[in-house]
């Protein structure tokens, strides 16, 4: 088992809690980063995710990413904002690209 501090870990430091308010087309998000869900039952899931981030900080992501991680609008998510590169997070895929969801842990 593998025993780290997250708050050690920068690309955690990167990850905020937001709502899940909605799922909406990929073409219509101009974020992408990592989304990720803790179930109850300790599974750990996240995918490389076109993104909306809106005014109050809620997010939406395509449909096929949320059936992907097993959520729905209301749940909680861990998000990782990867948009502007490196410098803030590692590089992710380009906005809106309509990327498939893939698993990253």
């Amino acid at each position: 088992m593998l025993d780290v501090p997250t708050d050690e870990v920068p690309l955690l430091k990167l990850t905020s809690p937001r709502e899940l308010v909605r799922t909406v087309a990929a073409d219509a998000c101009d974020r992408t980063g990592i989304v990720s869900m803790m179930r109850s039952d300790g599974e750990f899931l996240a995918v490389r995710a076109p993104m909306l981030i809106d005014e109050k900080g809620r997010v939406s992501i395509p449909g096929e990413h949320a059936e992907a991680l097993r959520v729905r609008p209301g749940d909680e998510l861990g998000v990782t904002d990867m948009t502007d590169g490196f410098a803030q997070a590692p590089a992710g895929v380009a906005a809106g690209s309509g990327a498939q969801p893939e698993k990253v842990l």
